[in-house]
Parts: structure tokens; C-alpha cells; sequence
């Protein structure tokens, strides 16, 4: 994630010089665009990254709580649940 917002960061620098230079065209537009998906993306993952949090805490939480039969099941199935989202978080 931090890779990703210094990349961000180089390629808006990048973006800056080539204004004050004048440059023009196509590069421009594509690095434009490449940017805004970049961004994007760095927003969805950060977004998938605390939802898979979430969903963790929230079924600790109710594992501690719960004394039946399923709550093996429940808390397994909602790791389950937030490693789809967000592997990377995974104990």
C-alpha cells in the first residue's frame, strides 16, 4: 500500500514538470488516466483492507461471547469471509 501512494506521489510530480515544461498530447492523457486508476485501486484496497479488519474483530468478539455448538463454525466462516476480501491481512 505505501509502494503504491510513493508511486502516486512520483507520478504527480512527474505530471507537475511536464505542465511546467508544456508538454502536451496522448502521454499526458495517459498518464493521467493511469493515475486515476492507481488511485483507485489504492482506494479499494485500502477500503477491502479494513472491512477484512472489521469483519475479524467483529467475529472475535462474538466467538468470545458465544458458548454453542457453532461457534467454531461461525468464526472459521468469517475468516473465511474476510480472507476473500483481503488475504493480505490473514493471521
Amino acid at each position: 500500500m505505501n509502494r503504491l501512494i510513493a508511486e502516486l506521489g512520483r507520478a504527480r510530480q512527474e505530471l507537475s514538470t511536464w505542465l511546467y515544461k508544456g508538454v502536451k498530447g496522448s502521454r499526458v492523457h495517459e498518464r493521467v488516466a493511469q493515475l486515476i486508476d492507481d488511485h483507485q485501486t489504492a482506494v479499494k484496497d485500502a477500503h477491502a483492507h479494513q472491512l477484512a479488519e472489521q469483519i475479524r474483530a467483529d467475529a472475535q468478539a462474538r466467538h468470545d461471547r458465544d458458548f454453542s455448538d457453532n461457534r467454531i463454525f461461525r468464526l472459521k466462516g468469517a475468516q473465511a469471509a474476510a480472507d476473500l476480501i483481503d488475504p493480505e491481512v490473514s493471521p
